[in-house]
């Protein structure tokens, strides 16, 4: 009875370290996505910057997502914060498609126009870029519907955990369906572009505040 005792203890111990470490690095990832979407998003950078930055986003959005699902599912299970990683994730990469699409698009209809010989040619490969530049705001209303979702599951996985996060967890939750329905409202244009207030940066500031919890309640060792 000791022995099993002392593995049930080591055992315990063992996913406690593993909590942390994962709440660490869901707190690095989340913070990291957070701050660089609000700075690029409301810092204007030249093209060869911007575009790095942009590209990297998706991939620690979906990094800090499955990170944060770990964190909140390893002492007990949530389905809300599993739910809400899968779709972080997949926000992830929609950002990812969005933005290479997007940039792709922009840089051979810039060329394209640019060597147009004749103002005719230009003005029909201006129509087309018009027409097919739909699919890139189609992937942007995509990936904020995936991004809204992913944060009211995040919101809702944070009730259990305390009257702070469980407070913290409700404004993730408004946040999203004020950010969801927004878009609703504006479809198929996302608001940026349809003369409406862009809340893709609550949701950003959100997952700030989201990184920092997952680090101080969840990935620090409790005192002795």
């Amino acid at each position: 009875m000791t022995l099993l005792n002392s593995n049930d203890a080591d055992s315990a111990d063992h996913r406690a370290d593993e909590r942390i470490l994962w709440a660490r690095a869901a707190g690095v990832l989340a913070l990291a996505a957070a701050g660089l979407y609000l700075f690029v998003v409301l810092v204007r950078l030249p093209g060869f910057v911007d575009r790095p930055l942009s590209f990297a986003l998706g991939p620690l959005m979906a990094l800090g997502s499955y990170a944060g699902a770990r964190a909140l599912t390893l002492q007990r299970r949530n389905l809300a914060a599993e739910l809400g990683g899968v779709a972080g994730v997949i926000a992830g990469a929609m950002h990812n498609a969005m933005m290479v699409v997007q940039q792709t698009m922009f840089a051979f209809a810039g060329r394209a126009i640019r060597a147009a010989e004749s103002d005719e040619a230009r003005e029909a490969l201006r129509t087309a870029y018009r027409a097919t530049n739909s699919v890139q705001l189609g992937l942007d209303i995509a990936w904020d519907g995936l991004i809204g979702v992913s944060t009211a599951l995040f919101g809702v996985a944070l009730l259990k955990w305390g009257r702070k996060s469980a407070a913290y967890g409700v404004l993730g939750v408004l946040v999203a369906l004020a950010f969801y329905s927004n878009n609703m409202v504006t479809f198929p244009t996302p608001p940026a572009d349809g003369g409406s207030i862009d809340l893709g940066p609550l949701a950003g500031f959100w997952f700030l505040g989201f990184g920092i919890i997952l680090w101080f309640r969840f990935g620090r060792r409790p005192k002795s």
